[in-house]
């Protein structure tokens, strides 16, 4: 069985066939437009030169009417010939995670700057999976927790307008900080390198919580979402516990939602 995965319209455009749940293909439009987190049409890119498929399975994305209304021309050219199915945002960073470990249980966490969760926006999650079955136990409203929002808002604060996503820079211009301020709480005024600072720690002490809060359900943990590309938080989290065993995808951001095994999640799905 061959199945096409999109993430499409937004940043992060890409598509992935896989075959018997292997992956055999990703591509990322950024790659071959050298256009740093353009947003396009992934079904269109994957149309003009399609490989036989049994199903479509896109993120499912309200933003600007989706896909129908972005791309009209390829949503109307696909959707006669190919079986489309729309998948949680969440829950196929947790896919992405999960299938790409060795793990056979669990506990999922993803962060991000949010994403539909067929009608359920959100930002944050926790999951636990066990023998190919992924379950909710816990997610959160957007409005209520959006650290990659937080990052987003102190990097158009303190940095010039860049190409793309600058949290790398936050991240660099935290360790010439220290952590002085309530960042989460709004605080953006003084020192910007004292405020990266207290970002990076706030946020660290955000995932450690959480951790904390699920680590008597598996020893195994997982890391999805654009917020995994935090190595120095999720670096910390390993030091400072031992015995404990993580995973973080390398594509842990939106473009690696296109490459996992979701027929998993269709057949599968359970919460707990």
């Amino acid at each position: 069985m061959k199945l096409v995965g999109l993430s499409t319209g937004a940043h992060d455009v890409g598509y992935a066939i896989l075959e018997n749940g292997i992956p055999i293909l990703h591509y990322e439009l950024e790659r071959y437009n050298r256009q740093k987190e353009c947003f396009g049409d992934a079904l269109g890119c994957y149309l003009q030169n399609p490989v036989d498929a049994d199903e479509i399975l896109a993120m499912f994305m309200q933003w600007q009417g989706g896909i129908k209304t972005l791309y009209p021309d390829s949503w109307n050219k696909a959707k006669d010939k190919y079986e489309i199915k729309f998948i949680n945002h969440h829950l196929a960073h947790a896919a992405n995670a999960y299938y790409s470990s060795n793990f056979n249980d669990s506990v999922i966490i993803t962060l991000d700057g949010g994403g539909e969760e067929l009608g359920h926006n959100t930002a944050f999650c926790v999951f636990y999976a066990k023998e190919n079955k992924i379950g909710y136990i816990y997610r959160t409203k957007l409005e209520d927790i959006n650290i990659g929002g937080i990052w987003d808002k102190v990097a158009s604060k303190l940095l010039p307008k860049g190409v793309g996503n600058q949290s790398g820079t936050l991240m660099a211009m935290a360790a010439y900080g220290e952590p002085k301020y309530d960042v989460f709480g709004g605080y953006l005024e003084g020192n910007k390198f004292d405020i990266c600072a207290s970002l990076q720690e706030q946020t660290y002490k955000f995932i450690e919580d959480v951790f904390n809060k699920y680590k008597h359900l598996s020893n195994n943990f997982c890391f999805a979402g654009g917020c995994a590309l935090n190595s120095a938080a999720l670096g910390k989290l390993v030091f400072n516990n031992q015995g404990y065993n993580f995973f973080v995808p390398y594509a842990p951001y939106d473009a690696g939602l296109v490459q996992q095994n979701l027929k998993h999640i269709l057949q599968q799905n359970k919460s707990y």
